[in-house]
């Protein structure tokens, strides 16, 4: 998983790199993709690989846990305001 950064800019020197990074432009211009999301994977490996370099692209971290370990997420939608804060979605928070 990778997301573009939107605040770098290179210009690519392969071609491939260059089909690989416009194709993320217009497809995910601001949201996480995975390379597997590409019709050309040969493309995608270049394009991934020279974006990586010149961090036009951050790779997501992935998160490892040790064995038999019980893992939750949990996520919500916050509205915060001058007068409160208040949570539209997910499971009610409880406040100690």
């Amino acid at each position: 998983m990778y997301k573009r950064d939107i605040n770098r800019n290179y210009v690519l020197k392969s071609k491939a790199a260059r089909t690989f990074f416009n194709d993320v432009i217009t497809k995910y211009p601001v949201f996480g993709f995975s390379s597997r999301c590409f019709e050309d994977e040969i493309t995608a490996k270049i394009g991934v690989k020279e974006c990586l370099e010149h961090e036009l692209i951050n790779p997501y971290p992935v998160l490892i846990e040790k064995q038999d370990d019980v893992i939750a997420q949990f996520k919500y939608t916050v509205l915060m305001t001058n007068a409160s804060t208040l949570q539209t979605t997910g499971l009610p928070i409880k406040e100690e």
